[in-house]
């Protein structure tokens, strides 16, 4: 049994890439959200001593579909 409650789930049909943006429902209310990405094949992370920086790259359609850029306008 899953405890996942997914808030957005999305797809790049070209690319491949899934992205699940999802909260843990035995979680605090305030606890984190978790982002899984599939199919990811760029990922930089970098550990230092002030923390972990995360850096991926992700098709422009997907970080649309998750509302993180505006729409791509289809040309006619």
């Amino acid at each position: 049994m899953s405890t996942k409650v997914s808030i957005q789930y999305a797809v790049d049909e070209a690319s491949g890439t899934t992205a699940h943006l999802y909260d843990e429902c035995l979680a605090p209310a305030d606890s984190a959200v978790f982002l899984e990405l599939t199919g990811i094949s760029e990922v930089s992370v970098d550990v230092t001593p002030n923390g972990t920086t995360v850096t991926i790259a992700i098709a422009r359609e997907l970080a649309a579909k998750l509302g993180l850029i505006p729409r791509i306008k289809q040309q006619e």
